[in-house]
């Protein structure tokens, strides 16, 4: 899809990206300390979660950082476990249960049980943020991000863990690329940068080549967006073109 856009004459096109941005909010929600550390770091995060899903202590998080001497070398012999762990961590996270995430990984409800034990024992404030949630749920009927949203729920509350879940990273993420969209547009001359497209964590758009130095240092400063969390959470913003 994205392919199909070009910039106009004299425009160069842009694609700024949130980093891991959902991941980052679980990591801040949960207050993980190892996780946080990663991410930071710049750390192959799911390299790392490899390592802790088999009971395996990861090797120092530098050498986990792609441009590290040693990184091919834990990810070579990690490359299957490495996409599982993406899917694994994922699902879990977001509160998918052993039967569910066995039938989206294609492994035994045994194996992914075990590893859930795993990774809920190596990041325990995941499984507390889980059941914070779900208090919060059960008491309050809604849950809330960190920039005060709220989401009500009027159905039935049986099954609503997973999107209630889901719905705190995902939203905060979506304030964020608006509140950097909304900085933009606050400092911008259209016809010198203009945004042409929201798609959840990244904002497309195309600028002037000729004001090429100006329009990167604007997306740089707009995309400063501070969550207020007791140790605030700013998510890095990367920017192609």
């Amino acid at each position: 899809i994205r392919s199909m856009f070009i910039p106009s004459p004299g425009y160069t096109f842009f694609d700024g990206d949130l980093d891991r941005a959902d991941l980052q909010v679980v990591a801040w929600e949960a207050n993980e300390p190892l996780l946080k550390a990663a991410l930071r770091l710049g750390a192959d995060i799911h390299l790392m979660n490899a390592y802790l899903i088999q009971g395996k202590e990861p090797p120092p998080l530098e050498e986990l950082v792609e441009t590290h001497a040693k990184y091919w070398d834990h990810r070579g012999p990690l490359k299957h476990m490495r996409e599982f762990s993406k899917v694994f961590c994922h699902g879990t996270n977001y509160g998918g249960k052993a039967r569910t995430m066995a039938a989206h990984t294609g492994r035994t409800v045994h194996e992914i049980d075990t590893a859930q034990k795993r990774w809920f024992q190596r990041n325990p404030g995941i499984h507390a943020w889980h059941k914070r949630t779900e208090r919060q749920v059960n008491k309050f009927r809604f849950v809330e991000n960190r920039f005060g949203y709220r989401w009500y729920i009027f159905d039935r509350l049986d099954d609503v863990l997973p999107e209630a879940l889901a719905w705190v990273p995902q939203s905060t993420v979506a304030n964020v690329i608006n509140k950097i969209w909304q900085n933009v547009y606050d400092e911008a001359i259209w016809e010198d940068l203009m945004i042409l497209m929201q798609v959840h964590d990244s904002l497309p758009g195309q600028f002037l080549t000729s004001k090429r130095a100006e329009a990167l240092s604007l997306l740089d400063r707009a995309s400063h967006v501070v969550i207020p969390y007791d140790d605030p959470l700013v998510i890095p913003f990367s920017v192609k073109t």
